[in-house]
């Protein structure tokens, strides 16, 4: 492994500033590239004119918008991931087919980032965090404590907003929501977090009770197939992962946050599509959240 492919805490190389090229290959078709990397790689605007309503502004150039928000704020954002998928990064002007392909000739189509925000009243399990997803369909943010698993982007907190989709807006009013009512009143938010996350670990569920979510999960994403208007946090390759996740950590007893995490767990960025995984991850979130507190 050269210098250039030195890998993170999850396996997954880091594309460093001075990086010459995305090492991409079979066994690494996802790759963590720093922000310096990102802004070499090419812009929407420069290879296809002006950029769409539904996302006006450059990757990278949203990535500092936010981070300079949170500095605004008094906080210290520190960018965890900027993950890029090789089915998302298409090569410009490069007819070589060769894996070695100039960093300034990739046009990254997709991509997933994670911002910790620093606060001195945090423990190193749960972080302030803002996760965004920018792709052809816009961009998507999340905000709430990521409670760390593996490389999953767990933003618990049912505060997601976005220029396409259910939660819709426009793009300047996403930014200002996200300062004004999520930044701000970051307190507030870790504080609602912190208990909804002890309510799930407290709630002690049976292998039964699991099996019971398990079938009405499936039965929600059957519907959504169908056609049949029907909220379905899941689908049903999602659902058979979630249960594999579930079986496969034994224990005596369960609560709630063993079968959170076991479908946040099916939902991390190896899997699942860039555009759709902080949605699902809000859905299945809010689907065990209100099987708890009911």
């Amino acid at each position: 492994m050269t210098e250039l492919q030195i890998k993170n805490k999850n396996g997954v190389i880091n594309v460093l500033p001075n990086a010459e090229h995305l090492p991409f290959s079979q066994s690494d078709s996802v790759l963590n590239i720093s922000l310096p990397a990102l802004q070499r790689t090419l812009n929407y605007e420069d290879h296809n004119g002006k950029l769409p309503l539904a996302r006006p502004i450059e990757h990278h150039d949203l990535i500092n918008l936010l981070c300079n928000k949170v500095v605004d704020a008094g906080y210290t954002p520190e960018i965890e991931s900027i993950y890029i998928k090789d089915s998302y990064s298409r090569r410009i002007g490069w007819k070589d087919k060769s894996l070695i392909c100039p960093i300034e000739n990739y046009m990254i189509d997709r991509l997933i980032c994670k911002i910790i925000i620093n606060r001195n009243e945090e423990d190193s399990e749960h972080r302030s965090t803002i996760a965004l997803s920018y792709s052809e369909r816009g961009i998507e943010i999340a905000m709430g404590i990521n409670v760390w698993t593996c490389t999953n982007f767990n933003i618990f907190g049912n505060k997601r907003i976005a220029t396409f989709g259910s939660k819709k807006m426009p793009f300047k009013e996403l930014i200002e929501l996200a300062e004004a009512k999520w930044i701000y009143d970051i307190d507030c938010e870790y504080d609602k977090a912190i208990f909804n996350i002890g309510a799930l670990r407290n709630k002690q569920i049976t292998l039964m009770d699991a099996d019971l979510m398990f079938g009405e999960l499936f039965r929600m994403s059957v519907r959504k197939n169908m056609n049949i208007k029907n909220f379905a946090p899941l689908n049903q390759t999602q659902v058979a992962a979630t249960v594999r996740n579930f079986i496969s950590n034994e224990k005596d007893i369960y609560n709630m946050w063993d079968f959170t995490n076991s479908g946040t767990q099916a939902l991390h960025i190896y899997r699942n599509d860039f555009q759709n995984v902080l949605e699902s991850i809000d859905d299945f979130n809010s689907y065990t959240l209100q099987k708890t507190l009911n």
